[in-house]
């Protein structure tokens, strides 16, 4: 999952130095309850229970549950700053909202949490294993409760995010995802099982990213470990077979 990276536009709003922040908070994604919706619809209760606040947020997306999900922020009074744009956007677009709230715990690696970051944003995700990444970057602020979610939320709107390092932009992009891929092939671990590394979690990276794949300097190196495993599993297999 952390073979992953951004397209080149995401990380030039992110290394720019004029940010106008005219939105707070926002989130995109599909307009079904899994992807997070019903983890943050009670967050938001709670915020406006402690706070007297209703969470002001604009949610970008559409899905099956696109009505039900509208219908709960026409019902529920701690939703009724919650905008449903019921609408697919291209996230890159939306420099001007400051924080990405995403309550979703069930992603093994977030693009929209990836893309945020790498937009300089600050995001409010929940501190879980599928979010353990992004603990690398700066802005990235984790909750474990309703009352850290709280916490987090106020320290985004209160604060601006942090310039974006050149590690954390190398981390986020293409190449840093090649470099964590060729990490992973050379280590020890991964030796039993290159077979299906290749057949598998390469074939998913080339069919996402072609382009950066192939002008990766590593790139040779690796389908030549990888077809050095296969020809030595080959010869295995054959002497075998010749003294049965």
């Amino acid at each position: 999952a952390n073979v992953h990276g951004v397209r080149d536009p995401f990380l030039e709003v992110g290394k720019s130095t004029e940010r106008d922040y005219s939105h707070d908070f926002y989130f995109v994604g599909k307009l079904v309850w899994q992807k997070g919706y019903n983890r943050l619809v009670p967050l938001l209760k709670n915020y406006y229970r402690q706070t007297g606040e209703a969470l002001s947020m604009e949610w970008f997306g559409s899905g099956d549950d696109a009505n039900a999900i509208y219908e709960s922020t026409q019902r529920e009074v701690a939703l009724h700053n919650i905008i449903c744009r019921g609408q697919a956007v291209d996230h890159v677009e939306l420099t001007n909202f400051k924080t990405l709230v995403n309550a979703s715990d069930s992603e093994g690696l977030a693009t929209v949490t990836l893309e945020a970051i790498a937009m300089g944003k600050f995001v409010v995700i929940v501190d879980h294993a599928c979010n353990h990444f992004f603990r690398q970057f700066s802005n990235v602020l984790f909750y474990r409760s309703q009352s850290e979610f709280i916490g987090a939320v106020q320290h985004a709107a209160s604060h601006q995010p942090n310039p974006l390092t050149d590690a954390e932009l190398e981390g986020l992009s293409w190449s840093g995802a090649m470099s964590r891929l060729v990490d992973a092939v050379r280590t020890n671990q991964t030796r039993g099982w290159l077979d299906n590394f290749a057949s598998n979690a390469l074939a998913r990276v080339m069919k996402i990213s072609s382009s950066k794949l192939f002008s990766n300097p590593d790139y040779a190196e690796i389908m030549d470990e990888v077809k050095r495993e296969r020809e030595g599993r080959a010869s295995l297999r054959s002497y075998q077979v010749a003294t049965t």
